[in-house]
């Protein structure tokens, strides 16, 4: 009986919206008894593992650094991919110099689908669009810059630009529909207003009083260029100036033409499918020292993990990034962006930890950095020889699980060569 319920709850959320999926956690977690619980938890777990060990397929995978462009998903898919690149025989790929750019697979993402958010994304969603078209390197990408900027570090700083003059320029509008309609107490007075905000006298009247702003925007812009670009290269900086057209920001990085990919794409010859599983088959997780808490069902991921370092590929995981802040004092209360910062990494490790805890090792695309302004000290920073931070962390398991609500898993055996094949790949 409880088997037959399980899969009907768990079919029963795989066809439901995002936001049902606590109340889905809620309900099959009163199938599954405190006696059974601990079967959730990997019972291996003293059997260590870690795929940026030599031999692992992360080992030769760069750690990115998205600063503050929040396309995390998207250096989660280049990380993937290039894990996949240099550790299968059929690619025989050793050209580790050429890491996959993150930041070139968000806008080109954003870009063929017409989306114009820069932030969010799936990494399930656009590893097909990689193993079609290719990667670019980030050598590629970065090679204008001057030593140790990347078109991460130079697109956060656009970005700050453009969200100062945006501000601006709401402003400026506010101020013209003041002036040209008086409050506006009622939906008529709206729509008046919002028929005549896009007639040609309109916009001539917003560039007018929107001069003196954008010229500080564009001298912001220079100074930007003269810190981040060698000799005299300069990307093209006009379509700040279409601002007032109600220009997105994955619209002026395409205008201004520094993602562009200059050299043949990275490729592999052997293509793979990821399987986007969701927090819909949960338990009730048992905690070190006794008790039982909600969370998510870490038993594949230990699967993938049992298939030792030569042969596990990492684990993508969609989740509540705040976890990594907060520590043990991480609570699950929704998916709101203040409360949950929800986030995209990979896990590439497993061992037995201090206190006898079961940790799980996050390989995060924050850069080297690993200070307490983005994780708490209930986490352990891998160091490398020389003692500095790699930018991958130990989380206990039983608090990552509560934080995490959807993985994204390689379907081992269901390789190809022909790319043809990817329609079916993708059911």
């Amino acid at each position: 009986m409880v088997s037959i319920l399980t899969g009907f709850f768990a079919s029963f959320c795989d066809k439901s919206a995002f936001m049902i999926l606590l109340l889905c956690n809620l309900l099959g977690s009163l199938l599954i008894s405190p006696a059974s619980a601990q079967m959730i938890l990997n019972t291996n777990c003293d059997s260590y593992v870690n795929l940026e060990d030599p031999g692992g397929a992360m080992y030769h995978v760069d750690v990115h650094d998205q600063d503050q462009i929040g396309d995390c998903y998207a250096h989660a898919a280049a990380q993937f991919y290039d894990a996949w690149r240099f550790s299968q025989p059929d690619n025989r790929d050793q050209r580790y110099d050429l890491q996959s750019s993150g930041f070139e697979i968000n806008q080109r993402f954003k870009m063929q689908r017409g989306d114009e958010e820069v932030n969010g994304g799936s990494l399930s969603s656009v590893i097909p669009m990689l193993l079609e078209q290719g990667t670019c390197s980030s050598k590629a990408v970065d090679w204008p810059f001057v030593k140790g900027k990347t078109v991460d570090n130079y697109a956060t700083g656009v970005m700050k630009i453009y969200g100062k003059l945006l501000a601006a320029y709401k402003q400026k509008e506010l101020e013209l529909s003041k002036r040209q309609f008086g409050p506006l107490g009622s939906i008529m007075h709206q729509i008046a207003f919002d028929r005549w905000f896009e007639s040609a006298e309109a916009k001539r009247i917003k560039s007018e009083l929107f001069q003196k702003e954008l010229a500080q925007g564009l001298q912001q812009l220079q100074a930007l260029n003269q810190k981040f670009f060698k000799s005299n290269f300069v990307f093209n900086q006009s379509p700040l100036q279409h601002l007032t057209d109600g220009e997105d920001v994955i619209g002026i990085f395409d205008k201004m033409g520094f993602v562009k990919c200059e050299q043949p794409r990275v490729t592999v010859a052997t293509h793979f499918t990821l399987k986007n599983r969701p927090s819909v088959v949960p338990g009730i997780i048992g905690q070190p020292g006794g008790g039982v808490k909600l969370g998510y069902d870490l038993t594949r991921i230990h699967t993938e993990l049992d298939r030792g370092r030569a042969g596990a590929m990492p684990i993508g995981i969609s989740y509540c990034g705040n976890v990594l802040k907060q520590g043990r004092a991480f609570e699950f209360k929704g998916f709101s962006e203040a409360i949950c910062g929800r986030h995209a990494s990979l896990v590439v490790g497993r061992r037995r930890g201090p206190n006898n805890r079961c940790q799980l090792l996050i390989r995060n695309s924050w850069g080297h950095y690993c200070g307490k302004a983005d994780y708490s000290s209930d986490w352990n920073c891998v160091m490398d020889q020389k003692g500095m931070p790699t930018g991958s962390v130990w989380v206990d398991e039983d608090i990552l699980s509560s934080a995490i609500f959807e993985t994204q898993q390689i379907s081992h055996g269901i390789f190809t060569n022909d790319p043809d094949a990817l329609d079916f790949l993708r059911n």
